[in-house]
């Protein structure tokens, strides 16, 4: 449902809200170290900051569970109800925060035009087209995240 003021919906609709709390119990089970999300709050303030409109690609090259994707989806959703959706694709080293990643998109109604589990920055994960929008939270708490031909910076 869109808002007037072109926030996100404080409350996801009923499969979102299923996929948040899937989320949530993966973080709980893994001890908070395999599963890491970024708060909602943040992923706002980088959806705003960026104002994705419909039919941007948008692009996030380490998309852990798809924060920022299915945030820029509904952002888009609340400025106009009538809007084009985001074209969305994402990147994970991790094959399960992928197939989470996925499931977030699905549950929330989005269809990502890729995820692929890949190393961080590697040429194989990134979209075939430029993109519009890049929202990103690089895993700056795991080591050896960066592709392994980056070298050392």
């Amino acid at each position: 449902m869109p808002v007037p003021d072109g926030s996100l919906p404080t409350s996801p609709p009923a499969t979102g809200r299923v996929a948040e709390e899937i989320l949530t119990l993966a973080a709980a089970v893994s001890g908070g170290w395999a599963v890491t999300f970024t708060p909602r709050s943040v992923v706002r303030m980088a959806v705003r900051l960026t104002d994705p409109a419909g039919g941007d690609r948008v692009h996030d090259p380490f998309c852990r569970a798809g924060e920022f994707l299915v945030g820029a989806a509904d952002y888009v959703g609340s400025k106009s109800a009538g809007a084009a959706k985001p074209a969305v694709s994402g990147q994970e080293a991790s094959p399960v925060l992928g197939w989470l990643a996925a499931m977030n998109l699905l549950l929330h109604g989005i269809t990502a035009d890729r995820v692929v589990a890949d190393r961080a920055l590697s040429c194989m994960g990134q979209p075939d087209t430029p993109s519009d929008v890049i929202l990103l939270n690089p895993p700056f708490n795991l080591r050896n995240w960066r592709d392994e031909g980056d070298g050392e910076r």
